[in-house]
């Protein structure tokens, strides 16, 4: 059966946005979305994930309910050649915040022999399940920017991610109201 719509009855009320502060917070991971794969200006081919955590309410009871969306980049080459450590640091630091599983080896680095971590190599070698529901902790701050109408805005992202000691992994989809 078809649902009747009227759009003359339609009200749309402006939403007023406001940015969670500049803070520390406890989250969990609520949704993994497709990540995007791009090429950066400095030639780097990365894939983002794109994140969405939602604040814990017995944490931050005035900020239940809210999420703070974030983006972790995995830099897969930079300009053809594999990339350095440094590269992917912020990836690394997330990896380990939600005690995602690595393995070692032994590689030779400038005639050493040295053990390393393996990195996921881009999205493809993530495992969602290895992802979604973990607990995080995140440091945010607020970026300025303006919008294609040249007004100003402002939107909190995230800085730092943190182990989330004694955080439990819930089920993502627990918001789900089906």
């Amino acid at each position: 059966m078809p649902i009747p719509f009227d759009k003359t009855t339609v009200t749309m009320e402006k939403k007023e946005f406001s940015p969670i502060p500049e803070g520390k917070y406890f989250t969990n991971i609520t949704e993994y979305n497709e990540p995007k794969e791009i090429t950066t200006r400095k030639g780097a081919i990365c894939d983002v994930l794109k994140l969405t955590l939602s604040i814990d309410g017995s944490k931050h009871p005035d900020l239940e309910g809210r999420k703070i969306w974030a983006d972790v980049w995995i830099t897969k080459t930079v300009n053809g050649e594999n990339p350095s450590s440094s590269d992917n640091i912020k990836f690394y630091k997330f990896l380990e915040a939600i005690n995602y599983p690595l393995d070692n080896e032994e590689a030779e680095i400038d005639g050493v022999k040295t053990p390393v971590l393996l990195l996921p190599q881009g999205a493809k070698e993530i495992f969602s399940e290895e992802i979604e529901g973990k607990p995080l902790v995140v440091t945010t701050f607020l970026d300025n920017w303006t919008d294609k109408d040249g007004n100003p805005r402002q939107t909190a992202k995230v800085k730092f991610f943190e182990k989330w000691e004694g955080g439990s992994t819930i089920d993502a989809d627990d918001d789900l109201p089906f």
